[in-house]
C-alpha cells in the first residue's frame, strides 16, 4: 500500500505514536523526510479572522487562579540550569510559525485550557506589528523530558540540543525571518541575556509569557513597549 506524506503522518497519529526528532545528527543516517516534524497545523490554516476583542482575554483567565503560581516548567528549568547540567529538567515549549515569524512559547502545566486564548493573543501581537496574514504554517508542542528511562540524559545541554535543531529544522523549511520568544524557556535554555539578538539567522526579541501577559495587563505593556524598542517593530512599521 502506497500512502502520500500527509496520509502516512495522519497514520502515524492515529496510532497515537509521537514523532522523533534527534538531538544530533546520526552518524551513516539517511536524510529525514520534511514531514517528520509537521505533527499538527501544516496546511494553510489562517487565523486572520479573529476578532480585535481578542485583546480583552484577560477577563476570560481572571475568574481562573493565579496562572504565574502554575509555571512549573520555567521554573523547574531556572532550578536545574544552577545545579548538576545532566539532571534531568522538565519544560513545555509551544512552535508556531506564523508569516515569517517563528514563535516559541513557555508552556506552563494545564496549558491545555488556554491553548485559544494563548493562539489568539499571539495573533494579536504580530498582527500589531506586520502586515502578514495570519496564516498558521506550523504548530508543535514540545514536552521535556521525552524519556522514562534514567539512563537517557535528559539535562540541560540535550534539551539544548533538541529544541535548538527543531527550531534550525524549522528556519530551514519555513523560510521563516523573525524569532518572538514569549516567556523564559528557550532564553533559559541558550543563556541570552539579552532582550533582542541575532540567533539561528532571524532577529530575536523576548517578551513575557503569554500566561504572564493574560493574567496581568502590565505584562502585555512590558512586551509592547519591548517589542517597540526592538529592531523587529523598525523593520516592520
Amino acid at each position: 500500500m502506497n500512502l502520500t506524506p500527509e496520509q502516512k503522518s495522519n497514520y502515524i497519529n492515529a496510532l497515537g505514536i509521537e514523532p522523533w526528532y534527534p538531538r544530533m545528527v546520526l552518524i551513516n543516517a539517511k536524510p529525514a523526510q520534511a514531514l517528520v516534524l509537521d505533527t499538527i497545523e501544516r496546511g494553510e490554516t489562517s487565523l486572520s479572522e479573529v476578532p480585535e476583542s481578542t485583546l480583552q482575554a484577560v477577563s476570560v483567565l481572571e475568574e481562573t487562579r493565579n496562572i504565574e503560581q502554575q509555571e512549573q516548567p520555567e521554573a523547574l528549568l531556572a532550578d536545574s540550569a544552577t545545579q548538576n547540567s545532566e539532571k534531568p529538567i522538565r519544560f513545555g515549549l509551544a512552535l508556531y510559525v506564523i508569516d515569517d515569524w517563528i514563535v516559541c512559547s513557555s508552556l506552563i502545566s494545564d496549558y491545555q485550557q488556554y491553548n485559544d486564548v494563548a493562539g489568539k493573543l499571539i495573533h494579536s501581537i504580530l498582527k500589531s506589528i506586520s502586515d502578514g496574514t495570519g496564516t498558521l504554517h506550523y504548530h508543535h508542542v514540545i514536552s521535556w523530558p521525552f524519556f522514562s528511562n534514567r539512563q537517557v540524559s535528559q539535562g540541560i545541554e540535550p534539551a539544548r540540543q533538541y529544541v535548538n535543531g527543531v527550531i534550525e529544522h524549522l528556519v530551514e523549511q519555513h523560510k521563516a525571518s523573525k524569532l518572538l520568544v514569549c516567556g523564559g524557556v528557550l532564553a533559559k535554555l541558550n543563556q541570552w541575556h539579552e532582550v533582542e539578538g541575532e540567533e539561528f539567522g532571524l532577529s530575536r526579541v523576548n517578551i513575557p509569557s503569554v500566561y504572564k501577559m493574560l493574567n496581568d495587563p502590565q505584562q502585555k505593556v512590558k512586551a509592547w513597549h519591548l517589542i517597540q524598542k526592538s529592531s523587529l517593530f523598525k523593520n516592520d512599521s
